[in-house]
C-alpha cells in the first residue's frame, strides 16, 4: 500500500477533557515495601553495605529462583514531594519507585529502587542529588555500585544485563550520574 494515499479524518473534532490520573483503575499494582527476608513477589527493605542510615527497596519476580541469572532493571525516582493537579504523586524516596516494577510487570526481572543520597551519605535526599548548592553526587554513585554488586551475588542478577532507568531526575540522574565515569557506565546494557 502506498501510504501516501493513506488519508487520516478526525472522528471527533471536540477537545477532549483533561483526564485525572485518579480517574483511571491501574492494571498493574506493585507490592508495598515491607521490612521482611526478600522472596519472590515480595517488594522488600534493603540496605547496601556500609550505609547503614539509608535504604533501597529490592523486588524479586514471582517466577525467581533456580540456578539462573535475572535482569535487573535498577529505578531512581523523579524529585519529591511532589503533587499535581492530575493525581500525579511522588515522594522522591525508593518507596515510591514504581517505573521498574512496570517495565516487568512484577514478572522475569529483579527490580531496585536506589535513594539519591547527602554528600556523607548518611541521608536520603528527595530534590535532586545530593545537597544544595554542591548536589555531590559521589556517595549516590558508591551506593549504586554497592547495591548492583550485592543483588547480583546474594539473588542471582545478572550483572552482564542491568538496565538503569528513571523518572524526571531520576531519567536525568540516568546520564549525569549512570554515566558518570567509566567504571559507572560500564555497569549498564
Amino acid at each position: 500500500m502506498d501510504m501516501r494515499q493513506v488519508r487520516l479524518v478526525p472522528v471527533n473534532l471536540q477537545t477532549p477533557a483533561i483526564r485525572d490520573m485518579r480517574d483511571v483503575v491501574p492494571d498493574l499494582v506493585g507490592p508495598l515495601p515491607k521490612r521482611e527476608a526478600p522472596g519472590p513477589g515480595r517488594r522488600t527493605i534493603q540496605k547496601a553495605s556500609g550505609f547503614e542510615h539509608v535504604g533501597h527497596t529490592l523486588y524479586l519476580p514471582t517466577n525467581h529462583g533456580g540456578d539462573r541469572k535475572w535482569p535487573v532493571i535498577v529505578e531512581w525516582t523523579g524529585n519529591g514531594p511532589y503533587r499535581n493537579e492530575h493525581g500525579d504523586v511522588s515522594s522522591g524516596y525508593p518507596a515510591a519507585g514504581q517505573l521498574g516494577y512496570g517495565l516487568a510487570g512484577g514478572h522475569g526481572a529483579i527490580c531496585l529502587s536506589l535513594p539519591f543520597l547527602s554528600g556523607d551519605g548518611r541521608a536520603m535526599v528527595t530534590q535532586w542529588w545530593g545537597e544544595s548548592p554542591t548536589y555531590d553526587s559521589a556517595a549516590t554513585v558508591r551506593y549504586f555500585k554497592q547495591a548492583i554488586a550485592e543483588t547480583c551475588e546474594k539473588y542471582q542478577g545478572d550483572p552482564d544485563r542491568v538496565i538503569l532507568v528513571g523518572f524526571s531526575r531520576g531519567s536525568i540522574a540516568v546520564n549525569a550520574l549512570g554515566l558518570s565515569s567509566d567504571e559507572a557506565a560500564g555497569l549498564w546494557k
